[in-house]
């Protein structure tokens, strides 16, 4: 009988502490942003900013979606990234480009800068495990001559 008891209550304390780690609240949110925070600042700018030439476009991050103000640039112009979010927090990475992993997060900025070198489409998607719709936070950034 003190074998089950033994038994039933570490089941329930394990099945607990799982269901803990599982949940997500806002506090938890909180947090794990404070860690990445001291990585963000290195990989933000990835190539030297143009003067005045550059096309800027402001991308915004929800759950599950990329919000662009634009979705098309133009090859050899350097297009600096203004990355904000509105809910969680995310990792934008353009794939074909060296804007990797950069932090968005509610109430911070960030910026991210970089030159296309030829005609086609761009992805861009979150580099940070985001929730269940993660694996659809996706959209693409046209690039023309």
């Amino acid at each position: 009988m003190k074998k089950f008891t033994l038994l039933a209550t570490t089941a329930v304390v394990a099945f607990g502490m799982i269901l803990t780690g599982c949940g997500s609240t806002e506090t938890k949110n909180e947090a794990s942003t404070t860690t990445p925070a001291a990585t963000t600042t290195p990989a933000a700018t990835t190539t030297p900013a143009a003067s005045g030439d550059e096309q800027v476009i402001h991308v915004s991050a929800k759950n599950y979606a990329w919000e662009l103000d634009k979705t098309e640039v133009k090859v050899g112009k350097p297009v600096k990234l203004i990355i904000t979010a509105t809910e969680g927090m995310h990792g934008l990475t353009i794939d074909g480009t060296d804007v990797k992993g950069v932090h968005a997060m509610s109430g911070k900025e960030e910026t991210a800068t970089f030159t296309p070198t030829k005609a086609g489409d761009l992805n861009l998607v979150c580099s940070i495990m985001c929730g269940t719709g993660h694996g659809t936070m996706k959209t693409t950034l046209k690039v023309t001559e």
